[in-house]
């Protein structure tokens, strides 16, 4: 039974990245761009982010968007001298507004979600854009975001790249961040995004507004961005797309210890059963199968319980189309040089994904 079930999993595997081949296929396709200058907001939410806060506003000051534009800082208790930081930042630059979250004010499960409201509620442009107190952004990345707003696109989705990778865990996030955007980039080329990431999104104000925000997800400590996004497209008729300008790319700091990335994983991985499309939550369960597959199977090998032609299809499966998929959207977004780790960083993606989600759905985590 167990053979069977395992290469049903491989299968399964085989299958999800067939379809997200096509994606990266599709990706490149020319598009039509907008001439049209929204006025937009960018809203950051900021947490003691006091060792990246200036570089992220720098980066955003220096934007070469020729239309309206803002940004909406919002502290959200920070005890670090992130406050100082933008106050210092909003005097010397009118394109920037502070909003404060009170150490008085309630605990909420997502203080993130709580943060991000707070700025949508006091911004006054026709796009929103997000990205976080520790990213940076390239010169002409409101200019790139903007001019893909045509008429049926509502929600535009840029790429993200680790800062730095200069010991083992930093190169481990440079390529488990690249797989990720992969994943992202097909799928919103596709027109189903499965994933979606908050340091270069964007979407109408209108599509955000019509969706009810957060309503329905503040249970939730994430899901700010691939949760939100699912929710926008189930409400309204605009189409989303995958921005591949290298404009659009965000550079985001890595986690300093593995405890912390483990940590945060966990996190993002917390809301896997909570997604409002139960197909899509049944095909996250069929993924982490294959995963508790993968990483049980030598020990199910040793005890019998698995052939091991299987088990050593299973993991051909994987490292094949693995490299195919990603090989395919890395090597034109960031270049061969990027997949250097890709070999090594596979076998410890494994367990890392399935720690994650055991200890997320657990609760095993916190927001810093």
């Amino acid at each position: 039974m167990l053979n069977y079930i395992s290469l049903a999993l491989s299968l399964f595997y085989a299958g999800t990245l067939f379809y997200l081949i096509i994606g990266a296929v599709r990706l490149y396709r020319k598009h039509s761009t907008s001439r049209k200058k929204p006025f937009i907001s960018i809203i950051v939410p900021l947490r003691n982010e006091g060792k990246g806060a200036q570089a992220t506003l720098d980066a955003l000051a220096v934007q070469d968007y020729k239309g309206e534009w803002e940004v909406i800082c919002v502290n959200d208790r920070s005890t670090d001298k992130t406050g100082a930081i933008l106050k210092q930042m909003a005097k010397v630059d009118n394109h920037f507004k502070i909003i404060e979250i009170g150490q008085d004010e309630p605990h909420v499960t997502s203080p993130k979600k709580r943060a991000l409201q707070r700025g949508f509620d006091n911004a006054s442009g026709e796009i929103f854009i997000t990205t976080d107190g520790d990213c940076v952004p390239q010169p002409g990345w409101l200019t790139s975001m903007a001019k893909n707003f045509t008429a049926p696109i509502g929600i535009v989705q840029g790429s993200k790249r680790i800062a730095r990778a200069d010991n083992l865990l930093t190169k481990f996030q440079e390529i488990e961040t690249l797989a990720y955007v992969s994943v992202e980039a097909a799928s919103f080329a596709l027109g189903k995004p499965m994933l979606a990431s908050a340091p270069s999104l964007a979407y109408r104000r209108t599509l955000y507004e019509e969706a009810g925000g957060f309503d329905g997800m503040e249970h939730l400590v994430s899901g700010d961005d691939d949760m939100l996004v699912h929710k926008m497209q189930q409400s309204g008729n605009y189409e989303v797309r995958y921005n591949v300008d290298p404009e659009a790319c965000v550079r985001t700091q890595p986690a300093n210890t593995w405890k912390e990335m483990l940590l945060q994983r966990a996190r993002w991985a917390s809301n896997g059963l909570h997604y409002e499309s139960r197909w899509f939550v049944l095909f996250l369960i069929c993924l982490f199968s294959y995963y508790v597959m993968v990483v049980a199977g030598p020990f199910l090998v040793i005890t019998g319980l698995l052939r091991w032609e299987l088990f050593v299809f299973s993991l051909a499966v994987k490292f094949i189309l693995d490299h195919i998929f990603v090989f395919r959207i890395t090597k034109k977004l960031f270049g061969r040089r990027a997949l250097l780790n890709l070999w090594w960083a596979e076998f410890l993606h494994y367990p890392i994904i399935v720690f994650s989600v055991i200890t997320g759905h657990l609760g095993l985590y916190k927001w810093k």
